[in-house]
């Protein structure tokens, strides 16, 4: 079971409602808080078209419990969402980004004031092993067993404890295979189809992407602040 299952189901028994917006499909000020709104099963009557952001926040304000609102891939994110949550006091944000310095620098000086405040945790990254069994899940719930070569430890090495790096790399090798008509995924594939540069590939909602085996939970960085 993905450990973020334990925190959410601990969300719904404190009667907090929560929503992960993937910033990498949604980073617009109107986008975020519609669907950080929607995924709070708050606004399932709200049209991103035509529905003013003011009535998303709206939402939000006159909800009389807590609300956790998770951003992935925060860096991307107009800086006028992530403002208008942090003036919404029942609102707490999750803000999940692989470089704090690079995000803070592409913030105004009011944001930065906003995000600098609010306590930082700093996640090491995979060991071998760790990225190993994640990456050997994925495998087994997404893949044919029988037409995968034992690939996950090289992958695993590729990617030096970068768990998104790895999860590229065997989407890279899986997308060539069936692109080829393939029959097995093997250690030359991956090698031969390096990602010479690459961006963190959107997350999925843990909620639904875990049937898929698709969902990697970020290990880098997650800034929480009320």
């Amino acid at each position: 079971m993905w450990a973020g299952d334990e925190l959410f189901g601990c969300f719904e028994r404190l009667g907090i409602r929560w929503a992960y917006v993937n910033c990498l499909s949604v980073n617009s000020r109107t986008g975020v808080l519609h669907e950080a709104v929607r995924d709070a099963d708050l606004g399932a009557d709200l049209r991103r078209e035509g529905t003013p952001a003011v009535e998303a926040v709206r939402r939000l304000r006159n909800y009389d419990d807590q609300v956790v609102v998770i951003l992935d891939e925060v860096s991307v994110v107009d800086e006028s969402a992530l403002l208008a949550l942090a003036e919404v006091s029942n609102v707490s944000v999750v803000a999940i980004t692989t470089d704090e310095d690079e995000w803070f620098s592409a913030l105004s000086g009011q944001a930065t004031s906003r995000m600098r405040s609010a306590a930082t945790i700093h996640l090491d990254k995979y060991s071998h092993e760790e990225l190993c069994d994640s990456l050997a899940s994925r495998v087994a719930q997404g893949l044919v067993g029988s037409q995968v070569d034992d690939v996950v430890p090289f992958v695993a090495d590729l990617a030096a404890g970068d768990a998104r790096h790895g999860l590229a790399l065997l989407r890279r090798g899986v997308k060539h295979v069936q692109d080829h008509d393939d029959e097995r995924l093997t250690t030359d594939v991956i090698e031969e189809r390096p990602l010479l540069s690459w961006s963190p590939l959107p997350s999925e909602d843990p909620r639904t992407a875990e049937s898929r085996g698709v969902f990697l939970a970020p290990r880098s960085l997650r800034q929480i602040y009320h």
